[in-house]
């Protein structure tokens, strides 16, 4: 679960072992692995609604925003890439 959801070590790790400390059970027991797996499943459940919130919540607002202002938003990724690509060739250069 983990793999497939991402970001083991900000955000399952520290789920894993609160739901363990929460349980008072021992890490490497069989009832600290299930209490651990529940863990996780609860934080991937979490932040699967919490996305969900958002990117309704975002639609919403980005269909109230002037097309103008759109075509604007549209520009930043762009951007940030550029960014991060001149700062790369800027260091390998030097």
């Amino acid at each position: 679960m983990s793999f497939l959801s991402g970001n083991i070590s900000n955000m399952r790790l520290p789920c894993s072992i609160a739901a363990q400390k929460a349980a008072e059970v021992e890490s490497g027991t069989e009832e600290g692995s299930i209490i651990s797996t529940i863990g996780i499943a609860v934080s991937i459940l979490v932040n699967i609604s919490i996305l969900t919130i958002g990117v309704i919540l975002g639609g919403s607002v980005l269909s109230k925003i002037p097309a103008e202002v759109v075509e604007k938003l549209n520009l930043i990724l762009p951007a940030l890439f550029g960014s991060v690509f001149g700062q790369v060739f800027y260091k390998i250069k030097n």
